[in-house]
């Protein structure tokens, strides 16, 4: 009895199953620019430390649908809470900015406000696919306030390993990205 030849599909699926076992297993281990943490996460945050209190951080995140366009002039288009008063949890928020050349539209939801302090938010699906959450910490210094922007991105291995330059080139536009804010955020605060 003749063994039928692979179909069309057959053919397909089992090249796909080849290629991808190449990929994971036997291609060189590029090493990846950005370390994970325990969880698979990439963790993006940098500090900048402002002449400030919290207070006036805390004003200044409160009043965003003022300040978001100054915040980032170049990238930044529109701010809107959508549902609650500002940062307050289960607030909810609509904004436009361009990353990496490109306009990206976010809907979200406040998970976590603790004034002055902390906020903890999360954007809708497709964007929470990889972008876990984002936090705005703030950390009472004395003369100093120091303000962090915290993006926590997640891809699996395989992701990583297929698309490692494309998350590179996104990874780097949004450290760019906040590097502005930073700059222009402690600008701003600092009145210079």
């Amino acid at each position: 009895m003749n063994k039928p030849a692979l179909t069309g599909i057959g053919v397909l699926i089992a090249l796909i199953v080849i290629i991808l076992f190449y990929i994971i297993f036997l291609t060189g281990s590029k090493k990846f620019k950005y370390s994970l943490n325990d969880d698979g996460i990439i963790v993006i945050g940098h500090p900048v430390k402002i002449k400030t209190s919290p207070e006036k951080i805390w004003d200044f995140l409160v009043n965003i649908e003022e300040n978001y366009k100054a915040w980032h002039p170049e990238d930044h288009v529109s701010f809107k809470w959508t549902k609650g008063e500002p940062w307050a949890e289960g607030a909810t928020i609509y904004s436009e900015q361009y990353m990496g050349g490109q306009l990206v539209k976010y809907k979200g939801l406040v998970t976590e406000s603790i004034p002055q302090k902390k906020i903890t938010f999360q954007f809708e699906f497709p964007i929470s696919y990889i972008n876990s959450k984002n936090e705005f910490i703030i950390k009472d210094e004395g003369s100093y306030s120091v303000f962090s922007g915290v993006t926590y991105l997640k891809f699996n291995k395989l992701f990583r390993k297929i698309f490692s330059k494309q998350i590179e080139e996104m990874i780097d536009s949004i450290e760019k990205h906040t590097a502005v804010e930073n700059k222009n955020m402690k600008r701003i605060l600092e009145g210079k």
